[in-house]
């Protein structure tokens, strides 16, 4: 079985399941996109890990539900430290009223 990068950075295989890519997800067989969008959509809109299966089944991906489990607590943190500098500071903006 040969192993190429694929488009998004991933590695791909001959039969079309993805390999690893950057820091922290590796040996995944969806692109990160994917497991982005999931993960993403259970922590923001409270969804069971059924939801974004269904939903990624509507736009052509099949994912299992356990899959969209093991994704969340392994990529949850990745997500939150990425978010965190984007975080402002209490105090660091003013607005001021027209009176």
């Amino acid at each position: 079985m040969s192993v190429g990068r694929g488009r998004w950075g991933y590695a791909s295989r001959a039969d079309g399941r993805a390999g690893g890519c950057g820091p922290g997800v590796r040996r995944v067989r969806f692109p990160p996109e994917v497991i982005t969008v999931a993960v993403r959509w259970h922590l923001r809109f409270g969804l069971s890990y059924r939801d974004p299966e269904e939903l990624l089944a509507e736009r052509g991906i099949e994912v299992d539900h356990m899959t969209v489990y093991r994704w969340v607590p392994r990529f949850t943190p990745l997500f939150a430290d990425a978010a965190r500098p984007s975080r402002h500071a209490a105090g660091d903006r003013w607005f001021v009223d027209e009176t």
